[in-house]
């Protein structure tokens, strides 16, 4: 799921694209992509049931460190387990602010006020009831890195219409504590994963 979504961010805040021609033996001709992306990602969820009632909170962000473009994710549900739940969520690549010490993976923050958000409620076999409903959320979250950092590689070969493209990416990362509160208070008692990572892709072709 996180190398998915590594290409989509990558994809959409890629920064610099060129493209030029293979010349090796049995590829002449065949156009190759190089594309330069610098990502770092912050993201937690939180989860807390009591009795047969749950919430559960999602919180990542993502921003490129050679440009200036970065997207917010942020999700808040309660319901009832097997029955009926309602869903705030956010999308967004604005009004907010976002800090990462990518170098290090020591720590970041997020935080907003009034995001345009949607809620949206749901029947227990997760059908939509009504219509979803416009509303805003308050954020402000910190990240602190905690334990080693690791790091590796991976190639993903996505195909995109008739052709395939190669993706090559460099990764770091380190798990992170994180505290502060999306429309109310989140727990560190109910946080159930944190982290901080980059992903540069340093290739792509065909």
């Amino acid at each position: 799921m996180k190398r998915a979504m590594a290409v989509v961010a990558a994809t959409a805040l890629g920064l610099v694209a060129f493209t030029g021609t293979a010349g090796s033996a049995g590829a002449a001709g065949i156009p190759v992509t190089h594309v330069r992306s610098n990502l770092a990602f912050a993201d937690a969820g939180w989860f807390k049931e009591s009795g047969d009632k749950f919430w559960a909170t999602g919180v990542s962000a993502v921003k490129s460190l050679w440009g200036s473009g970065s997207e917010l994710h942020l999700s808040k549900t309660s319901g009832t387990m097997g029955g009926a739940r309602t869903e705030v969520s956010a999308d967004v690549t604005s009004g907010f602010t976002f800090t990462v010490d990518a170098k290090r993976l020591g720590s970041a923050s997020v935080s907003a006020t009034d995001l345009p958000a949607i809620q949206c409620t749901y029947d227990e076999n997760g059908e939509q009831v009504g219509e979803c409903t416009d509303t805003t959320v308050d954020v402000n979250v910190t990240w602190s890195g905690q334990g080693a950092i690791s790091q590796g590689s991976y190639t993903e070969h996505v195909r995109t219409g008739g052709s395939m493209m190669r993706l090559h990416v460099l990764w770091t990362s380190r798990e992170a504590g994180a505290s502060g509160s999306l429309n109310g208070a989140l727990s560190a008692h109910d946080l159930e994963s944190a982290g901080l990572r980059t992903e540069k892709q340093v290739k792509s072709g065909r």
